[in-house]
This record gives structure tokens, C-alpha cells and sequence, in this order.
């Protein structure tokens, strides 16, 4: 069962954040993936994915941008974003259907379209249909990018390129602007040498993926 729409804050992610990232982004993969990675053969990655969230954080307005999507102070969803591509788009799922996927992609999109740049790529799992249907409607467009991913059950990855000169009819939001606060680069305590490599069983875990990882939900 879906909640009724609310209001979505979109903000940056905060420097102490990785923890809720990777339980929230766990909670959503769980069902949006089980279809593709039986539980009880691919057991969720829960060191190496919280790693990976660690280094995303630690990352976040150096090497892309980490939005977080925020209902009545709850984390609800996350996307990275910098010029060119996207990657690592969830929502739990319980707040599937309700908009927030649509205000984090144009959050998103709108990166590269400030950037400058004419196009905007991702991967996805080709099981993935809920997330394919979901770029879909917005305009994104399947391209020449097919492969098998690097891990059991080898499923098969695709891309989509989405042209950010296309107008999405559900509004282009602007990305947040850094505060203070959101700046500071925080050591992350379970960060190691493996930090920033997603678990490949659940790299796509939501429908987005940048190239080259073997990455991403549910909208």
C-alpha cells in the first residue's frame, strides 16, 4: 500500500547521513530487486553497500551531487547526480507512486542541463521494468548500451540517454544550494579501501545507473 502524496523537500545530503542512506536505499532494493536476486541465493550486501553510501557522502559536491529526497523529515529517496549521468535513483516503496521519484529525476536532470551538457545517461537492469517504465514516461530513450553485468545471475544491464534540450512536463525543480552545513567532508567510520564499489549484486538496485558502474528502485 502507496501513502498519499506529500509534500517533498529535496536537499542535500548531510555529512552524517550515510547510515539512513543505506537502510533506506536497502529497505527499497529488497522488493524492487527480488525478482531479479532470489534472497536466499543473493543475500543483500549490507557491509559493502553501506561502504559505498559512506563514499557517496564523503563525495557529494566534489565529485557529484547526492540529493536527498525528505517527507516530514523522513529520508524517503536519493539520487547522484553530475554532468552527463545519473546513478543510484531509489525511493522506498512506500512512497512509490507518489511524485517523489519524479522531483528527484528533475532535480537531477537539471545538473547537466546547468552544466551545459547535451545529454544525460544511465544503465539499468533490462528486468528492471517498473524503473524502464518509469524513464520511460519522461522521456528517456533506450540506446546502443547492452552488456552483461559482472555478477551471478549475470543479468543483463542496459542504457538510456535522456536529451536535456527535452522539455519534461512535470517541471524541471532546481537543484538545492549547498548550505554550510552540508559542505563539511565527515570521516565515515565504517569507510574502507573498498568504499565507493557498489556490491555488484545490487548495483541497479532502483533503475539508474552511470557508465561505466554496473549500477540502479522503484519509482
Amino acid at each position: 500500500m502507496h501513502m498519499a502524496p506529500s509534500k517533498v523537500t529535496v536537499r542535500m545530503a548531510y555529512p552524517d547521513e550515510a547510515e539512513e542512506l543505506q537502510r533506506r536505499y536497502r529497505e527499497s532494493v529488497l522488493v524492487a530487486y527480488q525478482h531479479i536476486f532470489s534472497p536466499d541465493r543473493y543475500p543483500f550486501p549490507d557491509q559493502s553497500v553501506r561502504e559505498t553510501w559512506c563514499a557517496l557522502v564523503a563525495d557529494n559536491e566534489r565529485r557529484h551531487q547526492l540529493f536527498v529526497a525528505d517527507v516530514d523529515g523522513a529520508v524517503v529517496g536519493a539520487i547522484v547526480a553530475k554532468p552527463g549521468s545519473i546513478a543510484h535513483l531509489f525511493v522506498v516503496p512506500m512512497r512509490w507512486g507518489t511524485g517523489v521519484a519524479d522531483t528527484l529525476l528533475a532535480t537531477a536532470v537539471a545538473v547537466s542541463r546547468g552544466a551545459g551538457v547535451n545529454q544525460c545517461q544511465l544503465e539499468v537492469l533490462e528486468d528492471n521494468w517498473r524503473a524502464r517504465r518509469f524513464y520511460e514516461r519522461h522521456g528517456w530513450v533506450r540506446d546502443h548500451r547492452r552488456r552483461a553485468a559482472a555478477y551471478p545471475p549475470y543479468p543483463v544491464v542496459i542504457g538510456y540517454t535522456f536529451a536535456t534540450s527535452s522539455v519534461d512536463l512535470r517541471g524541471e525543480p532546481q537543484p538545492p544550494k549547498p548550505s554550510p552545513s552540508t559542505s563539511r567532508v565527515m570521516p565515515c567510520p565504517l569507510a574502507s579501501d573498498a568504499a565507493g564499489v557498489l556490491h555488484r549484486q545490487y548495483c541497479c538496485a532502483s533503475g539508474s545507473c552511470s557508465p561505466p558502474a554496473d549500477n540502479h528502485h522503484g519509482p
